[in-house]
């Protein structure tokens, strides 16, 4: 799953395949349970040849390396549920050492539940919710609820996304790491540990508390662990002075559980899109506000719908990950569009509602933000008239395998009868979009089919029929130099 979802990745941050080969790109990857190992080495009896190489915590990463064939540094982290933000401090790390060739990173968080066994462990020390509901923030909050799923992320130096064209989604600030020490048991969490934390992560860097406008906390829905986390989330920022505006603050477990090694990528990813579309998610099941977490005293919002970004401007989120044994983890994150322009950079970004573009582009890998889709033709022209204008774009997609290829063209297909809205300008910037990812922005395999239009219908009319017959190249093409004459 994990070298699918890295594939998947690598498609929607426009970065083909072959442009990573060989490279020192870094792979990090936070995970910390091994049911499957224990489900292959169950039966003695039927013991497969490559359970012990295949099974190893360190074949995360290493494995990814391998496929993709980068040669940066490789490495799979465990420290319990902080796994994934602690390996994407790691990343961060490397790609900022002046002394590393390291430019780019994959970071990866992963948990699956293949097992009861460790469910029945976690019972006696009352970790989970009995009634596998997570309740964070609530006053009926009575223990986590596991979560299964794989997140992936591409890191990148700023610099290289903006020299490369790429869609840039977020711009990580600073990442940092403690241990709470200490404690009067190894599960307790440290309160004053976790105001630490987040005080050198904006310290650090010089960055100003009172711009975060959203905190995507830990938020376990633990009786003991959310009062904790909230008293130190206000002792940081400090929001119940005077004049100062509401912190809002969310967990993604309500929604999809607590992912455990992975729950940082599930933060993050809940976070970047926040950041992105200007709207915070809500915590489902959230209704009473548990008294002992003091919110409104402290001049803290549990989100509990939909809710737009607080401010104007800038926006900047933080996110909490703690391990059981005492790793804690703290991440601050900007929107692109905004850092950016804050520094005169023109760089792409992807903004995804509150925009005149169709709804749902696939403009993964684009290099062009709504700004730059200004058209030259009044509204008033008719689509006719543009067609007439315009020339007709190749479209090239490609596949592993024949019947893989027939499956991605037909869903194209699909996809483009739903943006299909008559505006004619609209349509042509989808189809300029369309061409440029199809060519530039996808990893291109042996079968192929290729296709020329210069309208919506007319691309979705070919890629529905077979008239256009996909191939398979063979072999490496010859190079073929032309010269002009003239000396020119």
């Amino acid at each position: 799953m994990l070298l699918e979802v890295t594939y998947e990745t690598l498609e929607n941050a426009g970065v083909p395949m072959s442009t990573i080969v060989g490279s020192d790109m870094s792979c990090y990857v936070g995970s910390f349970s091994r049911e499957y190992y224990i489900v292959c080495s169950t039966d003695l009896n039927d013991t497969l040849p490559y359970t012990t190489t295949g099974n190893g915590l360190t074949i995360m990463s290493n494995r990814l390396s391998w496929f993709y064939d980068i040669r940066g540094p490789s490495m799979t982290l465990d420290t319990a549920c902080s796994s994934s933000l602690v390996a994407l401090s790691l990343a961060v790390q490397n790609i900022r050492d002046s002394k590393s060739t390291t430019r780019q990173s994959l970071v990866a968080g992963s948990n699956l539940i293949l097992l009861p066994d460790q469910m029945t462990t976690m019972n006696p020390l009352h970790f989970l919710s009995p009634n596998s509901q997570c309740y964070s923030f609530d006053e009926r909050a009575n223990g986590y609820v596991r979560g299964e799923g794989v997140g992936v992320v591409l890191l990148k130096h700023i610099d290289d996304a903006i020299r490369a064209g790429d869609c840039i989604r977020g711009v990580i600030r600073n990442v940092v790491c403690n241990q709470d020490g200490r404690t009067p048991g190894i599960t307790f969490l440290s309160s004053d540990a976790q105001v630490s934390l987040i005080r050198q992560a904006y310290e650090s860097v010089g960055l100003d508390l009172d711009e975060t406008g959203y905190f995507e906390a830990h938020g376990t829905g633990t009786a003991a662990g959310d009062p904790l986390e909230v008293s130190a989330i206000a002792a940081a920022f400090q929001r119940e002075k005077e004049g100062r505006k509401s912190l809002l603050i969310g967990s993604v477990k309500p929604n999809i559980g607590h992912l455990e090694g992975g729950a940082g990528m599930a933060g993050l990813t809940k976070t970047i899109l926040a950041l992105e579309s200007g709207i915070i998610l809500g915590n489902i099941l959230f209704e009473n506000a548990n008294p002992r977490l003091g919110l409104e005293s402290r001049n803290l919002k549990v989100v509990q719908g939909p809710t737009a970004w607080p401010r104007e401007g800038l926006r900047r989120a933080s996110m909490n990950s703690f391990g059981y044994s005492g790793t804690n983890a703290h991440c601050i994150v900007d929107d692109a569009e905004h850092y950016l322009a804050a520094r005169g950079l023109s760089g792409n970004t992807q903004r995804s509602i509150h925009t005149d573009r169709i709804v749902g582009a696939p403009t993964a890998g684009l290099p062009f933000a709504d700004s730059d889709f200004v058209s030259e033709s009044s509204d008033t022209e008719s689509v006719h008239d543009l067609e007439d204008k315009a020339d007709c774009k190749v479209f090239i997609m490609s596949a592993p395998d024949q019947a893989a290829l027939r499956r991605v063209v037909e869903g194209h297909a699909v996809y483009l009868q739903t943006c299909s809205n008559g505006n004619a300008v609209e349509a042509r910037q989808l189809l300029q979009s369309l061409a440029f990812i199809y060519s530039n922005r996808r990893t291109t395999f042996q079968w192929r089919q290729a296709m020329i239009a210069n309208s919506v219908e007319a691309l979705v009319s070919k890629m529905q029929s077979n008239v256009v017959k996909p191939n398979r190249a063979g072999k490496n093409p010859l190079v073929l130099f032309c010269f002009t004459g003239q000396g020119a």
